[in-house]
């Protein structure tokens, strides 16, 4: 469940600026029965090891009470892809414009894969747009952190396993 929040800071009687944030509440006990535990804590490692980069959602704080985990994240108003697409003519954005998208998207990607992180949900609902039309990466759910290994039998070609020292494939289409 997302719920907007809304923080409101003054300072003196010159200035009042509000800040909009989305908070997103994860029922505890659905978790433990959805076995989904580690979805969780790798989104949240995911979102911390990338917070610096421009392109991905910013995750403000984390908080839980009794029965619900809390993400505050930062507000992104601009819709998801997706949509904007359905509002273009045949639903096909113009060349200049998926240029340069795809250009955002290589970079937030690249800044990823740089860290050992492999998003593994890329898909137009998951590109959120900001107030300036940047993208916003969001949802990392299934996000998963590498380590790199080397083969005894091949010790010069690195290869990405997971945590636990397997070997991790990749299948798109």
């Amino acid at each position: 469940q997302i719920e907007d929040c809304q923080e409101t800071s003054s300072s003196g009687n010159a200035s009042h600026q509000e800040k909009f944030f989305a908070l997103k509440r994860v029922k505890k006990s659905g978790l433990i029965k959805n076995n989904q535990e580690a979805s969780v804590v790798g989104e949240v490692d995911s979102l911390l090891c990338v917070l610096s980069h421009p392109y991905c959602l910013q995750i403000e704080a984390t908080f839980q009470d009794r029965s619900n985990l809390y993400l505050l994240f930062e507000f992104v108003q601009g819709g998801d892809l997706f949509y904007w697409m359905s509002q273009e003519d045949g639903g096909e954005f113009p060349m200049k414009t998926v240029q340069f998208y795809a250009a955002e998207l290589l970079l937030v990607l690249q800044f990823m894969h740089e860290r050992y992180y492999i998003y593994r949900d890329l898909k137009p609902e998951n590109i959120m747009l900001d107030a300036d039309g940047h993208l916003k990466l969001i949802d990392f759910g299934i996000t998963k952190k590498l380590k790199m290994s080397t083969p005894s039998t091949t010790a010069s070609s690195p290869f990405a396993t997971d945590a636990s020292g397997l070997y991790t494939y990749t299948l798109c289409g």
